[in-house]
């Protein structure tokens, strides 16, 4: 949802109720400076009037140099495919029988053998947290780019979370096949929630894995989590804020445990209208790609400088799980 209607909401029923502000802290960082990434890159501009809310991003497996990205809330059920070097849409996708409340991020489960990549979909936004479950859709990576598709076989899971509702705007799919959530908050800090195994058409209740500190500009605005993706491949974690990107390293078998239990590096990222998108390419070493809020928006590219994010040879050649 966007942030002005989100205030205006929010603005009415703080009338009513009166509130608690968070007290503005001193900034500083949750962890060292990144290091290896480079000079971002003014790579192209979004500016097809129907991606209005780019909310999500993940590079395709099966098409170079292609993005799948989509809207916030407000717009029907379907996935954009866009050029990333020129912000051009090559292809557009409806999910057949499925409703959009409030989509926040998308994620990409390698293909394994002869086996597509599978695309998640969180419908997970909550900003007046007064939703009793989300949802999460699960579909193969279409083999053609078309205009106007149609993704008919879709899977959905219902999701309800412990002791009550919450926002979520970041997805990743781990390589077990489980999925990796984290909230945003306006009290510096994103609760890690977890989902185990994929349960089509049916609820399953996300686990509490734990905290990660968010104590990055200082402003309880700026520091929440907007997005997320994951790179086995490259080893990868990279969760992203309105102004900083947290990339945490060594992530070849990424668990719930063995990100708690790191410490990211952490980036300003360029100024964007409202930055909820970021990506990890497939080459190597990888590049971030960012999309922000809005028609007319430019995609920001920013290359990892540092060889050693290339994947070890075991990485390499291994095939990843099929997801669960």
């Amino acid at each position: 949802m966007r942030f002005a209607t989100f205030c205006r909401i929010w603005a009415c029923a703080l009338l009513v109720t009166g509130c608690h502000c968070t007290p503005r802290p001193s900034p500083k960082t949750s962890g060292p400076r990144c290091e290896f990434l480079g000079a971002p890159i003014h790579q192209a501009t979004l500016s097809d009037p129907m991606i209005d809310e780019a909310s999500g991003l993940v590079v395709s497996q099966k098409h170079p140099g292609i993005g799948w990205t989509h809207n916030d809330s407000g717009d029907r059920a379907r996935v954009f495919a866009i050029e990333l070097a020129t912000g051009a849409t090559v292809a557009s996708y409806t999910l057949s029988g499925i409703a959009a409340t409030d989509w926040e991020d998308i994620s990409l489960a390698p293909a394994v053998g002869d086996e597509p990549a599978t695309m998640y979909i969180a419908d997970t936004g909550d900003n007046l947290r007064s939703r009793d479950h989300v949802e999460v859709h699960r579909f193969q990576e279409p083999e053609v780019l078309v205009t106007h598709g149609v993704l008919h076989e879709v899977e959905t899971m219902r999701i309800q979370y412990p002791n009550g509702a919450r926002d979520v705007e970041c997805l990743s799919v781990l390589p077990d096949g489980g999925l990796v959530m984290l909230t945003k908050t306006l009290d510096f800090r994103a609760t890690v929630l977890h989902v185990d195994t994929w349960r089509s058409g049916s609820t399953s209740t996300a686990q509490i894995g734990g905290t990660l500190p968010l104590m990055l500009s200082g402003s309880a605005r700026s520091d929440r989590v907007t997005g997320c993706d994951l790179s086995e491949a490259h080893g990868l974690f990279v969760v992203r804020t309105y102004e900083h990107v947290l990339v945490f390293e060594d992530a070849l078998s990424p668990t719930v445990d063995a990100l708690l239990t790191a410490t990211p590096c952490v980036a300003k990222l360029p100024s964007q209208e409202q930055g909820e998108a970021i990506a990890i390419s497939r080459e190597t070493p990888p590049y971030l790609f960012l999309l922000s809020e809005d028609v007319g928006e430019p995609i920001w590219k920013i290359p990892l400088t540092n060889s050693a994010r290339s994947p070890s040879p075991e990485a390499a050649t291994a095939p990843p799980p099929v997801p669960k």
